[in-house]
């Protein structure tokens, strides 16, 4: 039995399933919920030319009944979750995959969301959040560094302690940052809008655990010059 023919089978729900019929490299399921349906199938399309499967969720109803049908208990799985839905806001169904205690590790994307969002979804243990339109390869990045087996790790610079969790694009932001160059001329430099790199700076901020780009330039160089050992607390965590 093909994993799609067992979720039409047993759930009877309106949910859509892609999975590319060619061997792949890549393995794992993705969750997708949005309640837009072209995107949902755009990323669907994208995932599934990569060799992931997915699955398709209009509303945060229809991925609660799959949860508790325990339909989706794969070794690898993450959640592709937008963040204003008609239904639900994606930081009240990420809390709802803490309380239920689900090991799903989600990748935020939005359209219209602040910085401020995005800092509570990263410190909530969002591993990614991305802004719409999403293009395939920071969509494919993201999902790679979830679902991707560790034997098989994604070539990235070293980076020092305290800021492994960055992403490529967020690497190359703050390599910019500490450089001293403006959010407009990064912009600029990266082909991105300034919204965008605003959003990179807040998420970067939020994973390294710092309140503003002058913390964050000075624990970069903290770190960087470090001797190798234990990393470094954050400013925030060492004054708390």
């Amino acid at each position: 039995m093909t994993f799609a023919y067992n979720a039409r089978k047993y759930i009877n729900f309106p949910i859509q399933l892609c999975e590319n019929p060619q061997m792949s490299l890549k393995s794992g399921t993705v969750l997708i919920l949005d309640d837009d349906a072209s995107v949902r199938r755009a990323y669907a399309r994208t995932l599934a030319e990569e060799g992931y499967s997915t699955l398709e969720f209009p509303d945060f109803e229809s991925l609660k009944r799959s949860v508790a049908a325990g339909f989706f208990q794969a070794k690898r799985v993450c959640l592709l979750l937008d963040m204003r839905m008609a239904d639900a806001n994606g930081l009240a169904v990420q809390q709802w995959v803490i309380d239920q205690n689900i090991p799903l590790p989600i990748i935020f994307i939005s359209g219209e969301s602040e910085v401020a969002e995005a800092i509570s979804a990263l410190k909530a243990g969002a591993v990614e959040f991305l802004l719409k339109p999403v293009e395939s390869e920071p969509l494919v990045a993201a999902v790679d560094a979830v679902l991707m087996p560790k034997s098989e790790p994604i070539e990235r610079p070293v980076m020092p302690a305290g800021f492994e969790r960055l992403s490529a694009r967020e690497i190359q932001v703050l390599d910019l940052v500490v450089q001293g160059m403006r959010s407009q001329a990064i912009a600029s430099v990266l082909g991105i809008t300034l919204r965008t790199v605003k959003m990179h700076r807040g998420n970067i901020m939020a994973k390294v655990g710092v309140k503003n780009v002058a913390q964050l330039v000075s624990f970069y160089q903290q770190q960087r010059f470090q001797s190798p050992g234990p990393a470094c607390r954050s400013p925030a965590q060492a004054t708390s």
